[in-house]
């Protein structure tokens, strides 16, 4: 009986232990998962339309994973290596992403077209990629702190409604607010790439009720103009 009791005792935990195990490494997967958007295409053949979808998602896959590539690397080492990270990338693709949708698809000029939004499991791509030898610069390495200089900040709803945007760029690590002003405040963003990289990011964003200029870019600092009405 007591013999019984101890091989009970023993199965219920390793029964455990592989749960907690299971429940660790989801947890783990899941914070290592990023979301990408990607647009792929393909030329269609005849009346083979579902062949050429197929092929466009998998070029929007592939291109999802770039996205996340460049995120880890400069673009000098992928441009260096181009051909033996696509290969990676290319024979991995359905290893790297975790899951998918379809955004949009439209069919022009020849080509089947599609848009997906791809959650890329970045720590299964940095391991491949590490085992390879691709990760010795992170752009981590490279990241810079800019200062932003923000003129209208008065109107404190544009003003709200500008620093959550930029909150929200790619590869922007954070926002901290180094002085404020009646009408002026700077910001100190941690950014992965230049200052010159972030106004052009900041440029092609639509904001509703105003507008912005940039009239200043040097290495470090940019100042931005608010514009009320736009």
């Amino acid at each position: 009986m007591i013999f019984r009791k101890r091989n009970i005792f023993f199965c219920l935990m390793i029964i455990f232990s592989i749960l907690f195990a299971q429940t660790t490494t989801k947890a783990e997967d899941q914070s290592s998962l990023k979301t990408f958007e990607a647009v792929g295409n393909s030329r269609l053949h005849g009346t083979q339309i579902a062949d050429a979808r197929e092929a466009a998602i998998s070029c929007a896959l592939l291109g999802a994973v770039d996205r996340a590539v460049i995120e880890m690397i400069t673009i000098e080492i992928f441009s260096r290596n181009f051909s033996a990270i696509t290969e990676i990338t290319s024979s991995n693709v359905k290893q790297f992403v975790h899951s998918y949708k379809v955004l949009a698809e439209a069919r022009t000029g020849g080509y089947y077209r599609t848009m997906v939004q791809a959650t890329v499991s970045l720590g299964l791509l940095q391991k491949q990629l590490s085992e390879a030898g691709f990760l010795l610069e992170k752009k981590s390495l490279k990241s810079s702190l800019i200062e932003i200089h923000v003129e209208g900040a008065a109107q404190l709803k544009n003003y709200s409604t500008f620093r959550s945007a930029l909150n929200k760029i790619e590869g922007v690590k954070s926002v901290q607010i180094k002085e404020m002003k009646a009408n002026k405040a700077t910001l100190i963003v941690d950014y992965q790439q230049d200052a010159i990289q972030l106004a052009d990011s900041l440029i092609l964003i639509a904001f509703e009720g105003f507008g912005i200029n940039i009239p200043e870019v040097s290495h470090n600092n940019i100042k931005i103009i608010l514009v009320p009405g736009q």
